[in-house]
């Protein structure tokens, strides 16, 4: 409770933007914020501009508008001490190419260059599938080269965005990039990751993914989002890391929380 009370006068009146306030590290990121004493506004789509099950009950501003719209961003960040963009378009596949460089990558760039210019701190929230995978074993690091990857349009456009931004930090944008890995966790709500928990829960996850993944609770992602923001250097990005296992390993976890038989063993991989 000390923590919470120091952490909540430190961070009275000042105030932040939120992008992807509806999903996973959003919804979280708004949470945390307004417990620890933010102001926070949320930039919502036009769909959600009314009443919404993800923001109901939290003191929140909402901003109706895209990060195309250039007018409805500069509303969102005025008088703004911080921006946390955490919107992107999430698509596995080889589909909708040019909607998610629309967003991930256009809509990055806007948001990036009215933030310098309204002289805020940016922490933009990548994904570790943006960085490269080493071949020898070797855990990759936030200076891994790009390689190694399935190039898939999430990935390009997540790699892209990272260059606005920084493409903005050499014109004087103060940002930190943050690149949080497989997150799960509360306040899921359509769900995304949380659809491979509620399937082991339903009983019919007897078969895991073949492979392993890096595993983290949304709720510390965001505590990496804090720290980012109060220690992290402009112009470097961070991975937000948690624990490395397999999808068998983390199928019996989920399956013994849920009170559900564990896995038999893992999927046949896709030819």
């Amino acid at each position: 409770m000390p923590d919470l009370l120091n952490s909540y006068s430190k961070n009275h009146g000042k105030s932040c933007l939120v992008t992807g306030a509806t999903g996973l590290v959003g919804n979280n990121v708004v949470r945390r914020f307004l417990d620890t004493g933010w102001k926070v506004k949320v930039l919502v789509r036009p769909r959600h501009s009314g009443p919404t099950v993800e923001l109901e009950g939290l003191p929140v501003e909402k901003i109706t508008g895209t990060l195309e719209d250039i007018s409805s961003l500069r509303r969102a960040v005025d008088g703004i001490d911080l921006v946390i963009h955490s919107a992107a378009m999430v698509h596995c596949g080889w589909g909708y190419h040019d909607e998610m460089y629309r967003v991930n990558v256009d809509g990055t760039a806007n948001l990036a260059e009215i933030t310098r210019l309204a002289g805020a701190r940016f922490i933009h929230v990548s994904s570790v599938d943006a960085l490269g995978l080493r071949s020898d074993g070797i855990p990759a690091d936030e200076e891994t080269s790009p390689g190694g990857m399935v190039e898939c349009p999430y990935v390009l456009t997540k790699r892209m965005a990272e260059s606005a931004v920084l493409t903005e930090v050499e014109r004087g944008l103060d940002a930190v990039i943050v690149n949080p890995v497989y997150m799960i966790g509360p306040w899921d709500w359509k769900p995304s990751s949380g659809r491979m928990l509620l399937e082991v829960a339903s009983g019919k996850g007897l078969l895991a993914p073949p492979g392993a993944n890096d595993f983290v609770d949304v709720r510390d992602a965001v505590s990496g989002i804090e720290a980012a923001n109060e220690r992290g250097q402009t112009g470097r990005r961070y991975i937000l890391g948690g624990h490395a296992m397999t999808y068998l390993d983390a199928w019996k976890v989920f399956a013994k929380v849920a009170g559900r038989r564990p896995p038999i063993g893992n999927a046949p991989p896709l030819a």
